[in-house]
């Protein structure tokens, strides 16, 4: 929806419209999904912090049952690379079968930046 736009755009939009620092505890994660499809890419660290500390995340987080693998997925695409570490951390608690690939793409950009470091 927003691929005609500059990154720094995408981000000011993803900030503007979604503000998870105000979600709700009955927010979905449906919010989650859509704004790493929007973003297509990394987000800033203070949203993503945002969103660590959300309600629905943390939500999430406590009752692995209603997480979903996608959520994961969608978590790791918008990590910022300084935050992949928390992400790892968040995501070790929760069922393997849903976190394993959002695990295996953090590590995946952690190569590939080294490699070209």
């Amino acid at each position: 929806m927003l691929a005609d736009y500059p990154a720094d755009m995408r981000q000011l939009w993803i900030e503007y419209i979604f503000r998870p620092g105000r979600w709700a505890a009955d927010t979905s994660p449906w919010a989650m999904r859509a704004m790493a499809q929007w973003l297509g890419g990394q987000t800033t660290e203070n949203v993503f912090g945002d969103i660590l500390r959300s309600k629905p995340w943390q939500a999430l987080r406590g009752d692995s049952g209603r997480f979903e693998a996608d959520i994961a997925d969608s978590m790791a695409v918008m990590c910022p690379s300084s935050m992949r570490s928390t992400l790892r951390a968040e995501l070790a608690g929760l069922d393997p079968a849903k976190s394993s690939n959002a695990i295996l793409f953090l590590d995946l950009m952690d190569s590939l930046e080294t490699a070209n470091a």
